[in-house]
């Protein structure tokens, strides 16, 4: 039948919630490798879960996939990429991190998003207004239509219905004085098979054949993620996809489903425990999940020698300062029954001075490596700070100073006494977020010591 009661889940490729008809129903769904033609022994495997998540992995065809009911008790952490109400409906990328970071995470990708008739001279989507020299490109004029086949079928013992998708877009280029040299009318035509029994997924939507360069229609980078972000709810409420045909250039690349069964719903508790962070925030999140890694309790001393105020939160606290070969210095804070450790940093410099300093916030690597020897040393002049609070279901960490003080009282031998004043950016980590500013205050009288800690910042690397 062509219509459908009720809808299905989706994506920020925008799409609404669950299927209808037996929210309890959960499937897993075996495909040929999406990448038809490139790894015959692979295979690639969707499970669902009945509120809406679905879980993708690939595999060698032989072996069963960690994401089959038969591995819902193992204590590894199944799949590749992730879709559902924790990701907003956005295909993810499960991140298998533990042993870098100390924990495994969700990825939700948050680059640039490609405007229609923006001018772009690469596929990082960097601006043409910002490189006004280069030649340039941009599509518009994207249509979609979507119209019922004649060739319904059954597939993998479901009924499929046939649908016909027609993606088209304008792709123009442009000289570097920023005139049109060229205006193509670019049409790609899918033909799917979709099931009402099953839920939709954007998923498979997020490999070859539909975007990708490796096999026809060669939709790779962003205009493929935007093309796909146009056809996803076109056909959300249709259900799950158990074939493709595309047929461009007198070649025809299908992709269909082996198997569907039934099954249980899957252990939901391994990915709510995980946090989830936007592409553009890991950096920010793992940096202090890697420090907080290096730090163990026997460390620090027993002894109460700092309090700290995050956000209204009073906390007592051990404190411990060391300075590293290459001059960087880190003060840690460590409220240890509270799960809560920040990192006060100053690169280079060594030991402070009595006084007043200044303070820097994040700056990805990037940017670092990209400054001259001045501002790099005018950055590593100034005192940052990190921090990791475990003491939730999911960490919060603490990216750097929005803005504060850090006033040093003393250095006496081997004490270093001072404050902190100021905000600081706070990252939550349970659903995609931007940091909050949030007040913090500090006191501190911090010993010598951290032999065994490898703090080692990012400045002073860029600066060797």
């Amino acid at each position: 039948m062509k219509g459908i009661a009720g809808a299905v889940v989706g994506l920020t490729f925008g799409v609404g919630m669950a299927h209808a008809q037996d929210a309890a129903a959960t499937f897993l769904v075996e495909y040929q490798f999406l990448c038809p033609g490139c790894d015959e022994a692979r295979s690639t495997s969707l499970r669902y879960a009945s509120d809406g998540t679905s879980i993708l992995e690939t595999h060698e065809r032989a072996r069963t996939p960690q994401i089959a009911p038969a591995n819902d008790g193992s204590q590894y952490l199944p799949g590749e990429r992730i879709a559902g109400p924790m990701t907003g409906f956005a295909p993810a990328i499960i991140k298998h991190w533990e042993d870098e970071v100390g924990t495994n995470f969700i990825e939700v990708p948050d680059g640039p998003a490609l405007e229609d008739g923006a001018r772009y001279v690469d596929l990082r989507l960097t601006p043409a207004s910002a490189q006004p020299d280069q030649e340039s490109w941009s599509i518009d004029n994207i249509r979609v239509t979507v119209t019922d086949g004649t060739a319904d079928r059954e597939i993998a013992g479901l009924q499929a219905d046939h649908l016909t998708a027609t993606l088209g877009y304008t792709r123009s280029e442009y000289d570097a004085a920023g005139a049109e040299t060229a205006n193509t009318r670019i049409t790609r035509t899918f033909e799917l098979w979709m099931s009402e029994p099953l839920p939709f997924s954007p998923l498979p939507l997020a490999y070859e054949p539909f975007v990708g360069n490796r096999v026809p229609p060669h939709n790779g980078g962003p205009v493929g993620t935007r093309l796909m972000a146009a056809l996803a709810p076109e056909i959300k409420a249709r259900g799950g996809l158990l074939r493709a045909e595309i047929t461009t250039d007198n070649e025809t690349v299908a992709l269909e489903a082996l198997s569907v069964q039934r099954a249980p719903q899957p252990p939901m508790e391994k990915f709510s425990s995980l946090p989830v962070i936007s592409s553009d925030r890991v950096g920010q999140f793992a940096g202090p999940l890697f420090i907080a890694s290096l730090l163990r309790d026997d460390m620090l001393s027993d002894t109460l020698t700092a309090r700290f105020s995050l956000d209204g939160r009073e906390l007592e606290a051990v404190s411990a300062w060391k300075t590293n070969d290459a001059g960087d210095l880190v003060i840690v804070l460590s409220a240890v029954e509270e799960n809560t450790s920040l990192f006060l940093a100053r690169p280079i410099n060594g030991p402070p001075t009595p006084g007043d300093h200044g303070t820097a916030g994040h700056l990805p690597t990037d940017r670092l490596r990209a400054m001259d020897a001045d501002a790099l040393a005018a950055r590593a002049a100034r005192f940052q700070l990190n921090g990791v609070a475990t003491n939730t279901r999911l960490p919060t960490i603490l990216t750097g100073f929005e803005d504060g003080t850090v006033t040093i009282s003393a250095v006496d031998g081997d004490t270093i006494t001072g404050s902190v004043s100021g905000t600081v950016a706070e990252l939550a980590t349970d659903e995609v977020s931007q940091p909050r500013a949030i007040p913090v205050e500090l006191t501190f009288e911090a010993t010598r010591g951290l032999d065994d800690f490898r703090f080692r910042s990012v400045e002073s690397r860029v600066a060797r």
